[in-house]
C-alpha cells in the first residue's frame, strides 16, 4: 500500500485542497460528536449540496474548523460507493466478499477504503445509464449514491482514520477527476438499481379477464424495459417509441394517461436521461398518438 501522505488531523485542510485541485468537490464534516451534531455530520448548513472545489471557500471553512474531516459527495463526483459495515447489523464485509467470490470479481482491482470501525468502502465510477438506486443491498451493506462519504485520508478526533488501500489518496483523487475509476460492474448495477414500478391498469380494467390483464401488464413491462435499458445513443428515440406505444394503450382505454407518463418518466430516469427531457419526450410520444402521428 502506498502512503496516503496525510496522517494527522492538522493537515485536513491540505487534504481538502488536494482533492479540490483534482476537481473533487468537498465540504467540512464533524470529526467528533458535539452539541452541534454527531461525528461525520456536516458542519455547514446545506451539507453536501454546498460542496465545492473553490479554494478560498475551503480555506475559510478549515480556518474555522481546522480538524474537520472531508465530506465527499458521491453523485456529484461521478462515483458510487458500496459501504460494507462490521457493526450493529452484522458483517457486511464478509457478505459482500461472498458476492465478489461468486462473481469472480477481484475487489483489490478497485479502491478500497478501510473505515475506523473496520468496514470497507468500495469506490466505483457511476455508470451513466444507472437510474435510481436502493439504499441497501443487504444487511450491513449500504449504497452511497445520492449521499456522501468521509474521504480517504480523513482522521477523526480519536485518531482513527479512513485508510485507502492499494493506492495513495492523490492517485484516487486523480482517478475521480479523470473518470478512470473502474465502472460499477453490470451484475452489481443490477443489485443496486431500484426496480421499476409495477404497471397499474386503468380503473375498471378489472372487468378484463385475468389473461387479458396479464397480457397488458406484460406489454407494458416490455415497453418499459426497452426504454429503461436503451444505450446512450438511443435513449431518446427508444423512449419516444415506447411512449407512442403506451399512447396507443391510453387511446384504447387500457391504461390512464397519468399512469403512462409516470411509468415511462421513471423508465427514462432509469436510463439516465434528465427528468425534464424525459417527461417532455414521454408527453410528446403519448400526444402524437392522439394527433394521429404513428412512428415505428
Amino acid at each position: 500500500m502506498l502512503s496516503s501522505g496525510f496522517q494527522s488531523s492538522s493537515s485536513m485542510r491540505a487534504l481538502a485542497l488536494m482533492y479540490a485541485r483534482n476537481g473533487v468537490v468537498v465540504f467540512p464534516c464533524r470529526e467528533a460528536d458535539s452539541k452541534g451534531g454527531a461525528a461525520k455530520a456536516p458542519y455547514i448548513e446545506g451539507g453536501m449540496h454546498r460542496s465545492t472545489t473553490d479554494e478560498h471557500q475551503i480555506n475559510v471553512w478549515w480556518q474555522r474548523w481546522p480538524n474537520a474531516v472531508i465530506g465527499k459527495p458521491c453523485f456529484a463526483n461521478g462515483i458510487i460507493v458500496i459501504d460494507a459495515d462490521r457493526h450493529g447489523q452484522g458483517d457486511g464485509v464478509s457478505a459482500l466478499a461472498d458476492h465478489f467470490l461468486i462473481q469472480n470479481f477481484n475487489p483489490n482491482s478497485i479502491p478500497n477504503v478501510r473505515t475506523p470501525r473496520y468496514g470497507l468502502h468500495y469506490l466505483f465510477r457511476r455508470p451513466d445509464a444507472l437510474g435510481d438506486t436502493k439504499a441497501k443491498i443487504g444487511s450491513a451493506i449500504d449504497v452511497r449514491d445520492n449521499a456522501y462519504i468521509i474521504a480517504a485520508g480523513s482522521v477523526m478526533a480519536n485518531g482513527l482514520q479512513y485508510t485507502l488501500l492499494h493506492a495513495s489518496v492523490e492517485q484516487l483523487a486523480a482517478a475521480i477527476c479523470h473518470d478512470t475509476l473502474p465502472e460499477l460492474p453490470s451484475w452489481l448495477a443490477q443489485m443496486v438499481a431500484k426496480p421499476i414500478a409495477q404497471p397499474q391498469l386503468k380503473a375498471g380494467s378489472a372487468n378484463f379477464s385475468d389473461q387479458t390483464s396479464e397480457a397488458i401488464r406484460q406489454r407494458l413491462k416490455g415497453l418499459v424495459r426497452t426504454a429503461a435499458l436503451a444505450s446512450p445513443g438511443e435513449r431518446n428515440a427508444k423512449l419516444h417509441w415506447a411512449a407512442c406505444r403506451a399512447g396507443e394503450m391510453v387511446q384504447a382505454g387500457l391504461i390512464t394517461q397519468e399512469t403512462a407518463i409516470a411509468l415511462f418518466a421513471e423508465a427514462g430516469a432509469y436510463a439516465g436521461l434528465p427528468i425534464r427531457e424525459t417527461i417532455a419526450t414521454v408527453k410528446s410520444g403519448i400526444a402524437s398518438v392522439g394527433r394521429g402521428i404513428r412512428r415505428g
